[in-house]
């Protein structure tokens, strides 16, 4: 198939921005969020045993910005993967200083998958395209929830999103033209955030993503797997199933 990498550099280039942003950002995060109050204190229920900063999606979703800001060439598709990540960014931060209910979360995403779907971005079925949207819908809604739900370890959440979006782009990179070299742009940018993040992240963590990471970091990587579904059936079928697995 034709080769979407111009050259190794380039084509590292969200993945090396993302890391980069998300690795030194971190520690300014750490700082906010215990000037701020925002920490998470031991529960019976969870796994520290330490007061824990929250506040560390402030720089996954800074790097998840960077990275997407060099990550393809479809700049409408690209926009609508970064609105949606920014409203739940915003959604998050919330959640971690005050509160949501699940509900006003489940509005959000839900919302957040309206944005992506307006900028272009949607599951590729040509056989039965009124299923397109619906079926994008379900599935950002399900991955993101489905990262949330990780954030309850040391390392965890980062750690698998970062081996997802490396699974994701080497899946896209069988997808020729502008949306696969987007997909993989899309999927590096989520694995540099998540990696540059993990550092700070492994037990015993120094600080926690919060909903502010966890939300755009799972809604980014659902977007980027249906990047790569392209209009293909087939590509639908092998894309998605690298982020379920």
């Amino acid at each position: 198939m034709e080769s979407l990498l111009p050259s190794p550099i380039a084509s590292l280039a969200p993945l090396l921005a993302a890391f980069a942003v998300a690795l030194a950002l971190t520690p300014a995060a750490m700082r906010l969020a215990r000037a701020v109050g925002a920490v998470d204190r031991p529960k019976a229920d969870r796994w520290h045993r330490r007061e824990t900063p929250l506040l560390g999606g402030i720089a996954i979703s800074l790097g998840l910005l960077a990275g997407l800001l060099v990550a393809g060439v479809e700049p409408r598709q690209v926009l609508g993967v970064a609105g949606g990540a920014a409203l739940l960014f915003a959604a998050g931060l919330v959640d971690d200083l005050v509160g949501l209910r699940p509900v006003t979360k489940l509005v959000a995403q839900t919302a957040a998958a309206g944005v992506l779907v307006a900028g272009g971005v949607r599951a590729g079925w040509p056989e039965i395209p009124l299923l397109a949207v619906p079926l994008t819908i379900l599935w950002v809604v399900g991955i993101t929830n489905a990262l949330n739900l990780l954030d309850n370890m040391d390392g965890l959440a980062a750690g698998v999103a970062g081996i997802c979006g490396l699974a994701v782009a080497g899946c896209a990179v069988q997808v020729a033209g502008g949306a696969g070299a987007t997909a993989v742009g899309v999927a590096l940018a989520v694995a540099g955030a998540a990696f540059g993040f993990l550092p700070w992240n492994m037990h015993p963590a120094r600080v926690f993503m919060g909903d502010a990471g966890s939300l755009p970091l799972g809604f980014t990587l659902a977007a980027a797997s249906l990047l790569a579904t392209h209009r293909e059936a087939g590509h639908l079928v092998v894309v998605l199933a690298a982020p379920l697995l």
